[in-house]
């Protein structure tokens, strides 16, 4: 697959990221810029695609298989396509079992 466009994985460390919370021990995440952004409840690897900017200067995003078709709707914006994603239950690889977990049942509780 040829990588999506995505301007939101800029981010580039010359040492681990870790994540931690009350409980949990520091795991490190994966920031690698190829791995899948999500794995939908199928157990389908996806990647979000932000290409161009809508008429509301807003920035669509949508999300594609490994084969570039798309999975779920487009969405205006990042924020929302992370919150519809994590409703569905979509689980970020690069995260642990626990964050995953935690940041579902919040958007599910409607918060976040």
């Amino acid at each position: 697959m040829s990588r999506p466009v995505q301007n939101f994985r800029d981010v580039v460390v010359s040492h681990p990221v870790m994540v931690a919370s009350l409980g949990h021990d520091p795991v490190e995440i994966d920031l690698n810029p190829n791995r899948a952004d999500y794995v939908t409840g199928d157990g389908l690897e996806v990647w979000m695609e932000r290409p161009a900017k809508g008429s509301r200067g807003h920035q669509k995003t949508r999300f594609v298989d490994a084969d570039g078709n798309q999975v779920g709707p487009v969405h205006d914006n990042l924020v929302p396509a992370v919150v519809w994603a994590m409703n569905e239950g979509w689980r970020d690889p690069s995260m642990p079992d626990w964050f995953n977990e935690s940041a579902t049942e919040r958007v599910r509780a409607g918060g976040m």
